[in-house]
């Protein structure tokens, strides 16, 4: 596949963003080693515009995000919409989250976006799928990267190195955008994040993501929290319970996509059906003993251009998003 230059797009978007500081409700820092640090939602609240740009930066430039008013069950709440034509790069080899930022004190945090093109990190993306079968590499000037932090402090030297070295650019090329979970910002990019996460699942069970062609997902945008471990769980949950996301491929002849479709919404989970706060803390805040099924859209459509046929399993569970949500 050839290069479309995912981190040069994104740099653009990354541009706008830094551009207007107080417009987006951020903060630009430029560091001594020249690397360019946007503060968009950890030490400031960041802002919808900002979340919607932060979420087409990690998707490499390559998709457009729209934010608006969606009901559900009726209740009015502010949602996002995402779409790609370039499913695999956009959502697996930039948009996926899971590349860890390694800093001075260990784990600084779980970069995405389109520097992950570059360094072509994390290796395997699932046990059944290694990221050079995406089948997109490229060798940029510049690296653009958003990373969540596990604590409330910005990117510093060993961080910016450490991005730099593994996409071989010049820590001045290097351009970060962080934010967390209880942020505006952070709330919008999780979000965000729909599409990507039914991609994700969808490929789990078994379909080639090179067959993927265009994507579509929306979802509702959660309230701020700002206790740290109460945001993570209503920003899941925004999917988990009320995401929704389709998908348009080419399947190969005889490949079971009904069966496929199934099995990917939320619902399938054994942990599913209750907010995924409660779920976590009965994890003892440990995501790796949570049901990994649990990280998937509520509903799922999958249109095969082969056939002509759609797809679509699972549904928008308000009751359970109002409870989550404390409406």
């Amino acid at each position: 596949m050839g290069n479309i230059g995912v981190n040069e797009r994104a740099r653009r978007l990354f541009e706008t963003l830094a551009g207007d500081p107080e417009g987006y409700g951020i903060e630009v820092h430029k560091m001594a080693n020249g690397a360019t640090i946007i503060d968009a939602g950890v030490n400031v609240p960041g802002s919808f515009e900002a979340g919607k740009i932060v979420t087409e930066i990690c998707m490499g430039g390559l998709g457009e995000a729209t934010i608006g008013m969606r009901e559900y069950g009726g209740t009015e709440l502010p949602s996002i919409t995402v779409r790609t034509d370039q499913a695999a790069i956009s959502l697996l080899a930039c948009q996926l989250a899971g590349w860890k930022v390694v800093g001075k004190d260990g784990t600084y945090g779980y970069a995405s976006g389109p520097a992950r093109a570059a360094a072509q990190r994390p290796k395997r993306l699932l046990p059944n799928l290694l990221f050079q079968q995406l089948q997109y590499k490229e060798e940029p000037d510049v690296a653009v990267a958003f990373i969540e932090p596990f604590g409330k402090s910005l990117p510093g030297d060993e961080e910016v190195q450490f991005v730099a070295s593994s996409c071989n650019v010049n820590t001045e090329n290097v351009f970060i955008v962080a934010s967390l979970a209880s942020s505006i910002t952070g709330s919008v990019q999780i979000s965000g994040r729909v599409a990507e996460m039914g991609m994700y699942k969808l490929c789990q069970l078994g379909l080639d993501p090179l067959k993927v062609k265009n994507a579509i997902g929306s979802a509702p945008i959660a309230p701020i929290q700002p206790e740290a471990d109460k945001a993570v769980g209503i920003c899941n949950d925004c999917i988990i319970l009320a995401g929704s996301s389709y998908y348009i491929v080419w399947s190969g002849e005889g490949e079971d996509l009904e069966n496929i479709v199934g099995a990917v919404p939320s619902c399938n989970s054994k942990d599913y059906g209750k907010p995924f706060y409660e779920t976590f803390l009965e994890a003892g805040k440990d995501f790796h003993k949570i049901d990994p099924g649990l990280f998937s859209p509520a509903q799922v459509a999958v249109n095969d251009m082969r056939t002509g046929r759609t797809y679509q399993a699972g549904g928008v569970d308000a009751a359970l998003l109002a409870k989550s949500l404390g409406i």
